[in-house]
This record gives structure tokens, sequence and C-alpha cells, in this order.
């Protein structure tokens, strides 16, 4: 988080555009519609009451895997995300993107 969403970030919006292929402004309207319209994207608690991770997060992890061609196993030692939930996010991310193109183009 603190490398591209902090007030001072690690990296410019230059690197972000690079990494991400996409504008920080785009990848935050896209995460911000995702976290507005399904569940899955919104910072819930665990069964533990600790607070699982934030749609940035969850979004993050789906674009690397797009981006790059990543394995899911890819984000255990970036994002700290298990598998699973890679893999759930990249599935909820693709079926919500592709849902907003559907009601945009027809």
């Amino acid at each position: 988080m603190k490398d591209y969403f902090d007030e001072a970030p690690t990296f410019s919006n230059e690197v972000f555009r690079r990494r991400f292929r996409m504008s920080k402004r785009l990848f935050l309207r896209i995460t911000n519609d995702l976290e507005a319209n399904y569940d899955y994207f919104k910072q819930k608690p665990d069964a533990r009451g600790y607070l699982g991770f934030t749609g940035i997060q969850k979004c993050t992890s789906a674009l690397r895997i797009l981006a790059y061609g990543n394995t899911t196993d890819i984000n255990d030692e970036y994002l700290k995300m298990a598998e699973k939930t890679t893999r759930d996010s990249l599935e909820h991310f693709c079926r919500g993107t592709i849902y907003f193109l559907v009601l945009i183009f027809f």
C-alpha cells in the first residue's frame, strides 16, 4: 500500500503506469466501482476479528496475474495473500469487469 497509495508513495505515477499497465486514476476508479457493487471487494473482518484484505489489495493481486501472466502463488510473497484468495480475487475481478463492460456497451 505504501509503495503506491500513501500520501507520499514510494514510487511515482509513472512507475505505477509501467507496472500496472494503466493509470493510477483508472485503477482507483475500477477498484472503487468494484467495492461499491461487489461485497467481495469490501474489507471485512475474518472469523478472528482481524480485518481482511482491502479492495485495492485484491485488485492489485488480480492485475499482477493478468499483467504479468504470473501464477496465483506468486502473490504470497508480495502481498502475503494465499493462493486461494488470489484465485478468488482474480475470478471476482474478471466477472466484475465483464459485467461493467456489458453494461457500458449493451
